[in-house]
């Protein structure tokens, strides 16, 4: 299992159902998420083949859910520093939360109430060391600018780079399954989702890369554009 290139400077590793991500900066490593609880020797194993040591690199988060923070405290049990992530979502990993009520869209729907319950009871887990400090317009490392993307989770953030043609990392602001992107199917603020999708297709990119789906490598704005057109004949 290894980072696979998308860009010059971006890398994915795929891990089951949800992606993380490697941003080579001009100062250094950056890891964009961290799976699940048990893909810390995963990710390690992947860093170690590009000849990184935990301790150099550095750690984005891009919210709170446990397919995306999971394996955070096993990594920085290896050496790895505290991640940046927004203040909301980050106070709550930091106490070891990995969830927060949530709605469910489609087939899931009818049996939300149930899996609320069933999450906050389970989804808890070793607190992490956390930089709260990824707020909206926050440029981390010269390179990535945070994006608030509040929606599939209250604290959720997005990045964006203007290298290689413009490189936006969505975490689940959006997911990618069909021809076009979308909202997650599960999410805090329905509302706030679709307003956030919609700021990121007021944006010029050539790439998005999802948590969940695959990259858009190419004129990726223009198929955002294209779904929030739908949100509008939609509504």
């Amino acid at each position: 299992m290894t980072f696979q290139p998308l860009t010059p400077r971006l890398s994915i590793l795929r891990l089951g159902m949800v992606n993380c991500y490697l941003y080579e900066s001009a100062r250094g490593p950056i890891l964009i998420d961290c799976g699940n609880p048990g893909d810390g020797p995963k990710i390690l194993a992947a860093l170690q083949q590009r000849n990184y040591h935990p301790g150099a690199v550095r750690i984005v988060a891009t919210h709170l859910h446990i397919d995306h923070i999971g394996a955070l405290a096993a990594l920085q049990t290896a050496g790895a520093p505290a991640a940046h992530m927004s203040p909301l979502d980050g106070a709550a990993v930091a106490q070891g939360s990995w969830i927060r009520p949530m709605h469910f869209a489609g087939p899931f729907a009818w049996f939300e109430d149930d899996i609320n319950r069933r999450m906050v009871a389970s989804q808890r887990g070793a607190p992490a060391s956390i930089q709260p400090d990824a707020t909206d317009g926050v440029v981390l490392y010269d390179e990535l600018t945070v994006i608030a993307t509040p929606g599939h989770s209250m604290g959720h953030i997005s990045l964006y780079s203007p290298a290689d043609g413009g490189v936006l990392i969505c975490g689940d602001a959006a997911v990618h399954f069909t021809a076009q992107p979308n909202i997650s199917f599960l999410y805090e603020d329905k509302m706030a989702a679709i307003e956030s999708f919609k700021r990121l297709a007021g944006m010029s990119f050539a790439h998005a890369v999802f948590g969940h789906g695959k990259p858009l490598l190419g004129i990726a704005d223009a198929a955002f554009r294209q779904r929030v057109a739908r949100f509008t004949r939609n509504a």
